[in-house]
């Protein structure tokens, strides 16, 4: 039989873990935050950069941004924090086309378009 000590112990042990892993699960929600913060600015300078360049881009309501490019149109989410970053671009009014993540990437990294 399992004395009281012994169980106040485990559940000590319990705490901790639990604790920590609190700590933890706290720590990669603020770096997924940084990530995205990171990824919208890229791509907000992106889409700036096509433009100067010719391409055509904007807005869709639901905080998306879309780029047309010579490889096909490609397009992002973003959350309302990061709408500072795209509020230069005017209203998208081509349908928006319904695209894998792998096909998005495959459009931006297509060499043809430099």
């Amino acid at each position: 039989m399992i004395s009281a000590e012994e169980i106040q112990t485990r559940l000590d042990v319990i705490e901790t873990d639990m604790n920590r892993m609190t700590a933890e699960n706290l720590r990669l929600l603020s770096e997924k935050e940084s990530v995205y913060v990171e990824r919208d600015s890229c791509i907000a300078l992106m889409v700036q950069i096509a433009i100067k360049q010719g391409f055509n881009a904007g807005l869709v309501d639901g905080n998306i941004v879309v780029l047309d490019l010579p490889s096909g149109q490609v397009s992002w989410d973003f959350a309302e924090s990061e709408a500072h970053l795209f509020e230069m671009l005017p209203a998208y009014t081509k349908p928006l086309e319904e695209i894998s993540i792998g096909e998005k990437y495959r459009r931006v990294m297509n060499p043809e378009i430099l």
